[in-house]
C-alpha cells in the first residue's frame, strides 16, 4: 500500500473508529473521469469504505433526476439551470466547515468546497466542461460555453455572479465572502479536479488544526500533497508539521518531534523549514541532555543531524561549541591540572573553543588549584606551587594577577607577624622573620617599608 493510501487508512481509523484493510487502487495518473472524481471525492471527505457505494448511489440518483428535468439543455441555459435545480431538489444548508462530500449527500449541508465539488461531477456526467477556482479562503466552479463562465456554487443565483444585483446581495449574505471577478488574476487560481479534491483535504485538516489535533492533520496535508503538488499544498503541509512539532516540543518529546521532520524531510526534501525545525529540536534536546550531563549522546544527535545535511554546518558548529563550554564547566573541576589541560588542547583542535577560551579556562583550572593550596597550606606554598607550573601557563593573564594578589597578601602576613613580635618586644625575633620575608619576596614594597623605618643597631 503506498504512502497516500495508508495515510488516508489512518484517517478513517481516527476518525471513525472503523478497522478495514481492503486493498484499494492507486490515484490515477491524467484527468479524472468523472466516476473517479466521485469516488476520490468521497474517499478523500473521510466516508467509512463500507457505506462508500450507499453515498455513490444517492450521487447516481440526483445524476439521473437531473438528467430527466434538464433533458434537452446544453451550454450556458444547462449550466445555469443545472445550478438552479440543485438548490432546488438536493442543496438545503450552507455550513461554512461542512466540507464534505459524503455529508452533503446525506443532508443537503454544504460550503463552497464540497457543493463546487458535486457541481462539477454532475456537470462533467450531463457534458459540461467545468473546472474548479479558488480565491483567497472561498472556491467556485467555472463553465465553458464558448467562454468560461464563472459559477459561485453556494448560492441558485450564481451562474454568471458579476452580471446579478441578486447573486451580489444573497452571496454575500450567506457566506460573508466577496466575488472574485476573472480580471482579478493575482487572487485567482485555476483548478483540475485534483485541485478540487486537495481543497476538501485542506478544510478538513484546517478544521483539525482549529481543533488542536495537529497529529491527526498531518495524513490529510500528505494526502493533499499527492493530490495536489502545489506552492499551497506544500504551505498547508508544512504549517500541520511545524504545528504539530511544536506541540511535541512543548511537551520535551524532542526526539519524537525529530521523528517528524524526518517524516517531512522524506516527503518535501531538504527546505528551510526542515532544517529550521531540526535545528530548534536539536537544539532543545541537546539543552536537555547537557542539563543531565549527558554530553556524549548530545554530541552524536548533533553530529548525526548534520550530517544528513539536516542541520546546518554553521548551527552545528555553534550547538557543538555550547554544549562543549558546558561540559568543560562540569567535568574540569573533577580532573586534574594535567587532565584539564588536555581535554582543552583536544577541544580548542576541534574548534569547539577558541585560544581565548581555552587560556580562560586554563586560568581557572589552575586558579582552583592553586587556591586548595593555599587555603591546605597556606599563601607561600601557593606561590610556590604557581612558579613550579610551566612558563606558558605562568604567563596567562588570570595567573600572573593572582600571583601578585598572592605575594601581597604573604607579604601582608609577614608585615602582621612582624609588627606583632616588634611591638611585643621581640625585637630580634621581629627583625628576623622581616630578614626571612625580605629573602623571599625581595620586591615586596610593604616589607620594604617596614626594613626602611628600623631603628639602626
Amino acid at each position: 500500500m503506498n504512502r497516500f493510501l495508508w495515510s488516508l487508512l489512518l484517517v478513517f481509523l481516527t476518525l471513525t473508529s472503523v478497522a478495514w484493510s481492503q486493498p484499494r487502487a492507486q490515484l490515477p495518473q491524467g484527468p479524472l473521469s468523472p466516476q473517479q472524481i466521485s469516488t476520490w471525492g468521497l474517499t478523500v471527505s473521510g466516508e467509512n469504505p463500507q457505506e462508500l457505494p450507499q453515498s455513490e448511489a444517492i450521487l447516481n440518483k440526483w445524476y439521473h433526476t437531473l438528467e430527466a428535468k434538464l433533458s434537452g439543455l446544453s451550454g450556458a441555459a444547462l449550466g445555469d439551470a443545472l445550478l438552479k435545480l440543485l438548490h432546488q431538489e438536493f442543496l438545503h444548508q450552507y455550513s461554512a466547515e461542512q466540507t464534505r462530500l459524503d455529508v452533503l449527500l446525506k443532508t443537503g449541508d454544504y460550503n463552497c468546497v464540497s457543493s463546487a465539488l458535486v457541481y462539477l461531477i454532475l456537470g462533467r456526467r450531463l457534458g459540461l466542461t467545468v473546472e474548479a477556482v479558488e480565491v483567497p479562503s472561498h472556491a467556485f466552479c467555472r463553465v465553458q460555453v464558448g467562454t468560461w463562465v464563472d459559477v459561485e456554487t453556494t448560492t441558485a443565483q450564481g451562474w454568471d455572479p458579476g452580471t446579478k444585483k441578486a447573486f451580489h446581495d444573497e452571496f454575500g449574505h450567506v457566506t460573508g465572502y466577496s466575488y472574485v471577478p476573472p480580471g482579478d488574476y493575482t487572487q485567482r487560481r485555476n483548478l483540475d479536479a485534483r485541485g478540487l479534491l486537495g481543497l476538501v483535504l485542506q478544510n478538513r485538516c484546517s478544521l483539525l488544526q482549529k481543533q488542536g489535533q495537529f497529529q491527526q492533520a498531518i495524513p490529510l496535508a500528505l494526502d493533499r500533497w499527492e493530490f495536489d503538488r502545489s506552492e499551497a499544498s506544500r504551505t498547508m503541509l508544512e504549517t500541520v508539521y511545524k504545528d504539530a512539532v511544536a506541540v511535541l516540543n512543548n511537551q520535551k518529546n524532542f526526539q519524537q518531534g525529530l521523528e517528524q521532520v524526518n517524516n517531512l524531510f522524506s516527503v518535501t526534501g531538504l527546505t528551510p523549514t526542515v532544517q529550521n525545525l531540526a535545528y530548534a529540536l536539536v537544539a532543545n534536546q541537546v539543552q536537555l541532555w547537557s542539563e543531565q550531563q549527558e554530553y556524549q549522546k548530545a554530541q552524536q544527535l548533533i553530529r548525526a543531524w548534520e550530517q544528513k545535511k539536516l542541520l546546518r554546518q554553521t548551527e552545528a558548529l555553534s550547538l557543538l561549541k555550547t554544549l562543549t563550554e558546558k561540559e568543560l564547566v562540569k567535568v574540569l573541576p573533577q580532573l586534574s591540572p594535567e587532565q584539564a589541560q588536555a581535554k582543552l588542547d583536544q577541544a580548542a583542535l576541534q574548534g569547539y573553543v577558541t585560544i581565548d577560551q581555552k587560556n580562560q579556562f586554563l586560568a581557572w583550572v589552575y586558579s582552583s588549584a592553586t587556591d586548595k593550596v593555599v587555603k591546605s597550606q597556606g599563601y607561600s606554598a601557593g606561590v610556590a606551587y604557581l612558579k613550579q607550573l610551566p612558563t606558558e601557563v605562568q604567563q596567562l593573564p588570570g595567573l600572573q594577577e593572582l600571583f601578585q594578589q598572592l605575594t601581597q597578601a604573604w607579604a601582608a602576613t609577614i608585615h602582621n607577624q612582624f609588627a606583632h613580635l616588634w611591638n611585643a618586644g621581640q625585637h630580634e625575633q621581629a627583625r628576623k622573620v622581616l630578614q626571612e620575608g625580605l629573602t623571599a619576596l625581595p620586591t615586596s614594597r610593604l616589607l620594604k617599608q617596614d626594613q626602611s623605618q628600623l631603628p639602626q643597631e
